[in-house]
């Protein structure tokens, strides 16, 4: 079966939002951020910040909770379509899921380039290519996980 644009475009609309999300929470963990000092490099110089533990965590809870209301109140009701249809149009919601978790990345980027400069790093950096590179992954991992819940449900 063949599903309808509908689908595509609320899938859009979800990674959209979960872009937006993503970007807030960014921000949101840099709240409170401590200076650490002056860090520099052959080219670059620039700012040194700790995480607030708080701020880090409200931040991710922020992207969860905004993937998981996202998909509750976008996506839940036309899953079953996705189901049932083929395997191409599986593959098509997949790269698309690919193409916004590479957008993910820039709006991530963007919101801790609003938050601490051009120049400014965070401490650990653990915790901000967690944030960077690791919320992209879990985004696409998501949508994976929703269209083979969707296909294994249908058969």
């Amino acid at each position: 079966m063949r599903p309808s644009w509908k689908l595509y475009a609320l899938e859009c609309l979800y990674l959209l939002i979960c872009n937006i999300a993503a970007c807030v929470a960014a921000m949101v963990q840099c709240i409170g951020k401590s200076y650490q000092g002056e860090h520099s490099s052959f080219i670059f110089s620039g700012s040194s910040y700790s995480y607030n533990p708080f701020a880090y965590i409200l931040g991710l809870v922020l992207f969860i909770g905004a993937l998981y209301a996202g998909y509750r109140l976008i996506l839940r009701r036309t899953m079953d379509e996705l189901g049932r249809a083929g395997a191409l149009f599986v593959v098509v919601w997949l790269v698309i899921a690919a193409v916004f978790a590479v957008v993910t990345v820039v709006a991530v980027s963007a919101g801790l380039f609003l938050a601490i400069g051009m120049s400014g790093n965070m401490r650990p950096e653990d915790f901000l290519k967690l944030t960077a590179f690791g919320w992209p992954v879990i985004l696409f991992i998501a949508m994976l996980i929703m269209a083979i819940y969707a296909k294994t449900k249908e058969d």
